[in-house]
Parts: structure tokens; C-alpha cells; sequence
């Protein structure tokens, strides 16, 4: 099975700003400033690997919407998966709504806001289709069964 997962495009300064300005220059030189590893998204992919599946990342630190989108219909995954956090739900909302109108494919959402809104994030958006509490990596393979 071919699937996607991915973190919505978004701009780390407009959740942030604090942080960003309290950044020196010299530690904004060192590599991309503001950007951590996808951790969630890497454990992921990695035991949607192990189990044989063929997996697409994207990270939309890296990618406007249109780009998403567009690697999402190269690929044309089985399923995607979307990482939601409580900040960026309203882009969860609307990139599952965008997806669903270019692809025919479920989408599941996982992460911190699911965990904690739980049941609600279906009646929340009628282009998800899936919720996953829990650690991913584990919860995947019982999705899968």
C-alpha cells in the first residue's frame, strides 16, 4: 500500500514569534533556523516501511499547499496520514478538504489534537475520515489488520 504522511504547510514565525526573536544571529546561521526533525512523522514512516508499505513524507515546513498537493497526486497514495496539533488544526482542516476534492483516498489525522479532542475531530470536518490516538507507529498496524 502506498501512503502519505505528511505535517501541513505552515511558517514556524506565526506560531512562534517569541522564539524566533529571541534567536540569536549566530545560532540563525547554524543550518535552517527554527526546524526540528518530524520525529512523529519519521517513527511513523518508519514502521509503515517495516510492515511493507511504500511511504511518501512531507513536511510543510518545506512546501506551500499547492506543493503538497501536487507531490500528493505524483504519488497518488492509498491513504494519508496528517499529523494534527491543536495550533494547526485549522490547517488540518482545510488540507483535508483540499485533498479530499483532488483525490479519492481516506485521510487520517493523528497527533496531540486528537488525542485530547478526541471523537469530536470527526464531527469537526466531514473530510476526515479517521482519527488515530495513541503512539502512531503502534496504532497504524491495527489499523491496517
Amino acid at each position: 500500500m502506498k501512503v502519505s504522511v505528511l505535517i501541513p504547510d505552515y511558517d514556524f514565525t506565526e506560531t512562534h514569534p517569541d522564539y524566533v526573536r529571541s534567536r540569536s544571529q549566530e545560532s540563525k546561521k547554524a543550518g535552517i533556523p527554527y526546524v526540528e526533525n518530524p520525529l512523529g512523522l519519521m517513527y511513523l514512516s518508519s514502521a509503515l516501511k517495516s510492515a511493507g508499505h511504500e511511504v511518501q513524507m512531507i513536511d510543510g515546513y518545506f512546501n506551500d499547499r499547492e506543493g503538497i498537493l501536487q507531490k500528493l497526486e505524483t504519488f497518488n497514495p492509498d491513504l494519508v496520514g496528517i499529523q494534527a496539533t491543536a495550533p494547526f488544526w485549522f490547517r488540518v482542516k482545510n488540507i483535508s478538504k483540499q485533498i479530499s476534492e483532488r483525490l479519492d483516498v481516506p485521510v487520517v489525522v493523528g497527533g496531540s489534537h486528537v488525542r485530547y479532542a478526541g471523537g469530536n475531530i470527526i464531527e469537526d470536518s466531514k473530510y476526515i475520515d479517521y482519527g488515530i490516538v495513541g503512539d502512531g507507529e503502534k496504532a497504524i498496524k491495527e489499523f491496517f489488520c
